[in-house]
């Protein structure tokens, strides 16, 4: 019995492999985001790539998604959800429930830290000690 409750769970997680691309690339993001930080005061094309690719990536991931569900997002609304990244989490909170909402805060939170870490790990190995220094 337990074989096949394991053999379930393995074949939906086979059918979210948009779910595990978008992942990667939500976090790679995040990594470039954070060495990005640590030249605070100089412009970069990051700046405005980043968002960009972020809306682009959350918008492309929920239409996807939506259509893996069997509920496609209607085609006149599919723009409004790469053009504004805010419609996403909104998205999965809607059709994860509790879940959701759940999976919208870890992953959240998660990028924050990733992109904190990635910041700090960088810097260090830039800046050396004088990198710690100047944060505090």
């Amino acid at each position: 019995m337990e074989q096949t409750s394991s053999m379930e769970r393995s074949a939906a997680w086979a059918g979210c492999s948009h779910t595990r691309w978008f992942l990667a690339v939500f976090y790679a993001i995040a990594i470039a985001w954070g060495v990005r930080s640590i030249w605070r005061g100089m412009f970069s094309l990051v700046d405005s790539i980043v968002p960009f690719a972020l809306a682009v990536g959350l918008g492309t991931w929920a239409i996807v998604d939506a259509r893996h569900r069997g509920r496609p997002i209607p085609f006149l609304a599919q723009p409004w959800f790469i053009l504004f990244g805010f419609a996403v989490p909104l998205y999965v909170v809607w059709s994860r429930r509790w879940r959701g909402l759940g999976w919208v805060i870890l992953h959240g939170a998660g990028w924050c830290v990733v992109s904190m870490m990635s910041a700090m790990a960088f810097g260090s190995l830039i800046y050396g000690q004088q990198w710690f220094s100047a944060l505090w």
